[in-house]
């Protein structure tokens, strides 16, 4: 991606169901400021905006149809911030977000003709957590092996100071283990 100043335009509603997935992620309390960000990246030539969040430990992407504007790049939202911005706001809003530069964001929220500005808060994206590379290769699960992963899922931990037994341990390529 380019260092530029670039401009994403969503709408209002998805946002909001997108950052209620992307919050499961980012902790509450981040050990670092960056793990509390929503990175938003956009290229002219796609469709769509891809919001991405992480902990270190699980990386999740989401893309979203949007508008970008001219020029390609990617820029940090604390998802606090971000948050406070848009809980006002109805599910037909468009909201605009422009990087202003390495430590700020402007919001600006459409409805009806009239726009609301809101300053936010941006961190370096150089310091944003790379996607992690996956060197597994793929394979496809039949509908058993889908029932097997759900029921296995039913058995794992919920406490979250246990991450180890907090997910399926995937054996053989086809042998579910979940546990608590």
């Amino acid at each position: 991606l380019m260092k530029s100043d670039p401009s994403v335009t969503l709408p209002l509603g998805r946002l909001k169901l997108a950052l209620t997935g992307l919050g499961k992620v980012i902790p509450r309390k981040a050990s670092l400021p960056i793990l509390g960000c929503i990175r938003l990246s956009c290229d002219p030539l796609k469709n769509f905006v891809t919001l991405t969040a992480t902990d270190l430990d699980i990386h999740l992407e989401l893309d979203l149809p949007g508008e970008c504007g001219a020029k390609s790049g990617a820029f940090l939202v604390p998802l606090i911030e971000l948050r406070d911005a848009i809980k006002n706001g109805s599910g037909d809003d468009l909201v605009t977000f422009r990087a202003d530069s390495n430590s700020s964001v402007t919001l600006i929220r459409e409805r009806s003709g009239t726009s609301i500005s809101v300053p936010l808060p941006s961190l370096p994206l150089d310091e944003f957590p790379e996607e992690p590379t996956i060197t597994k290769r793929p394979f496809e699960l039949n509908p058993t092996d889908r029932d097997a992963f759900l029921e296995a899922m039913a058995c794992v931990s919920a406490d979250p100071t246990r991450q180890e037994i907090r997910g399926v341990k995937i054996e053989g390529g086809h042998t579910f283990v979940g546990t608590d």
